[in-house]
């Protein structure tokens, strides 16, 4: 697979010259108007929340001074479809603009999803599960690698698995992430319990009680909010262990265990794909696996 890298800002992909055949009206440095009207929305669109507010204040904008950024259109199928700008087309569209601003770039599928997916991660409009979504869709449809989706998108591969893993929650605790109202630490959190059950009533708890990250990571130890509230007697690790247990989790991206017994023990880190296993090892001997 040919890597890209696209993380590196949209400009790279403006052409000097519009390909030949595109409806313009005196393109001036690469941009031609299309109708509105002939611009379908994005198929491989990763964003599916759009807030109205923001697409309001957006709408006041434009029509105030005009579509001042053109909009990043591929021709797909003799007919044309938006890659980077759909929130732009869509406020457009609402004002009965007739035409808009675009460049066209001849683009595959693979190409203009990373595309939309930088510009929406560039923007900060993505919340956590659209990004997983649309990396486990570069991984599945276009055979990428979790070093190439880093790559890609100006991200750290531990940042990328660690989306990814998000995907493995149930979807009742997805749409809490998706809806904001679990964060992306709580979420991280939760993965560290075994049980579904136990995951969704610990979810639920953070949303109804307001939980903290750190109060949740705490539940999790003793097995969730049940175990937590019954106060379940145990015999509590060292506090060197825990702290032990922290710095080996913030320095590997992973879940890690330290189970101890008098002078001898098992130290358990836990991966979850064999690409998140090449990623540890890399950490742990402090260069690339091969």
């Amino acid at each position: 697979m040919e890597n890209k890298a696209l993380g590196k800002g949209l400009s790279a992909l403006i052409p000097e010259k519009l390909p030949e055949g595109i409806p313009q009206d005196e393109p001036r440095n690469g941009v031609a108007f299309l109708k509105t009207a002939s611009i379908s929305d994005n198929s491989l669109q990763p964003r599916t929340n759009y807030a109205d507010d923001k697409l309001g204040e957006l709408k006041a904008s434009i029509k105030e001074k005009g579509v001042l950024q053109p909009i990043l259109v591929r021709k797909k199928n003799g007919n044309y479809e938006v890659v980077a700008g759909e929130r732009r087309l869509r406020a457009a569209r609402a004002l009965d603009l007739e035409e808009v601003p675009v460049i066209v770039k001849e683009l595959s599928d693979q190409d203009a999803l990373v595309i939309a997916l930088v510009e929406n991660i560039q923007r900060e409009e993505l919340n956590p599960i659209e990004e997983a979504e649309a990396f486990k869709r570069l991984i599945e449809e276009f055979h990428y690698t979790q070093d190439a989706v880093a790559q890609s998108v100006g991200k750290d591969r531990a940042t990328i698995s660690n989306l990814l893993r998000l995907l493995k929650l149930p979807m009742s605790i997805q749409k809490m992430v998706y809806d904001s109202k679990v964060s992306m630490g709580h979420a991280r959190a939760l993965l560290g319990l075994d049980s579904v059950i136990a995951q969704e009533k610990l979810a639920e708890a953070i949303v109804s009680k307001g939980i903290s990250v750190r109060e949740t990571e705490a539940l999790v130890r003793v097995g969730g909010i049940q175990s937590g509230q019954k106060k379940i007697k145990k015999k509590e690790k060292n506090q060197d262990i825990l702290a032990l247990e922290a710095d080996l989790r913030t320095v590997l991206g992973t879940k890690v265990s330290v189970l101890s017994k008098k002078n001898k023990g098992k130290l358990i880190i836990e991966y979850y794909s064999l690409d998140d296993l090449d990623r540890i090892l890399e950490k742990i001997k402090g260069k690339k696996v091969i």
